[in-house]
């Protein structure tokens, strides 16, 4: 394992967690994808994580499926969270720009 590794392998509890920011989220998400060492251990912590409870209550499951699972639903909470910035900052452009339309209307009409 080299220390990129590491450095994703010591995210996999923040990711099950859903408290990964967006850039570490993204980074994890490409990492975890391109790297099967990660990828596995993605899949052990699954196990502690998850998995473990549900074959106590007798629930079968894929392994690769579940943790699929989780990878895609935090890459859709990733590219809405993404969607809902971009929405913000052109709702921000939008009322500056409504305020400088604005105040140049208000000035022209007090010199005229």
């Amino acid at each position: 394992m080299n220390s990129k590794c590491d450095k994703y392998q010591k995210m996999i509890p923040d990711f099950f967690e859903d408290e990964l920011e967006e850039g570490d989220l993204s980074e994890f998400l490409d990492h975890i994808a391109s790297c099967k060492t990660c990828r596995d251990e993605l899949s052990f912590q699954y196990l502690l994580y998850d998995g473990l409870s549900m074959l106590e209550s007798g629930a079968s499951f894929d392994l690769e499926k579940e943790v699929n699972n989780e990878t895609g639903a935090a890459r859709k909470r990733l590219i809405r969270r993404q969607r809902a910035v971009l929405v913000a900052a052109a709702l921000e452009i939008i009322t500056l720009a409504t305020a400088l339309v604005t105040g140049y209307v208000y000035i022209t009409r007090m010199l005229l």
